[in-house]
């Protein structure tokens, strides 16, 4: 019965020259397991699951900002106002989350050749402001637009023939 988890949370501290403090949060959780056995002497069964959710927060706030270069000198500015507008309001969370369920059964037709049947059930969630929402979606320079489905479903069905040149 082999598993896994994992953890993970990072932190980077931005100090923009344009006039904006980020601090951009990453906390990411992952697990998994896997179960196989022998149902009878020729058939072998097992699942897998798997689950996945990571979070993306976005702390910003407004600061001073700079113009010009090392050559013509440096000079500090105030912030912008479209940087203490998107302070006051923030930005949301980003979040990825994924589960998968996946069974498989594999029969000994004879000692040289299985049948393997998979099935497996994916489940996400992404739910990313950048690409739009379902009432603002993303739009290019020309116009053309990017929605992107936040909940999405997979199954998955394959058979399989296994011959072995032994």
């Amino acid at each position: 019965m082999p598993g896994y988890a994992s953890y993970g949370d990072q932190t980077i501290h931005i100090n923009h020259s344009t006039g904006y403090v980020a601090d951009l949060n990453n906390r990411s959780t992952a697990l998994g397991l896997a179960l196989s056995g022998q149902a009878t002497s020729r058939l072998q069964v097992g699942v897998n699951l798997t689950y996945v959710n990571d979070i993306n927060k976005y702390g910003v706030d407004a600061a001073t900002g700079t113009l010009g270069n090392a050559q013509t000198g440096l000079t500090v500015t105030q912030p912008s106002a479209t940087n203490l507008a998107q302070a006051a309001v923030g930005l949301p969370d980003v979040t990825f989350r994924k589960s998968i369920v996946s069974v498989y059964g594999q029969y000994m037709i004879d000692k040289r050749s299985d049948i393997r049947l998979d099935v497996a059930y994916q489940k996400t969630k992404y739910d990313d402001w950048v690409w739009g929402s379902a009432t603002a979606p993303f739009n290019y320079a020309d116009n053309t637009t990017v929605y992107q489905q936040v909940n999405q479903n997979v199954t998955f069905v394959a058979v399989t023939y296994i011959y072995k040149f032994r």
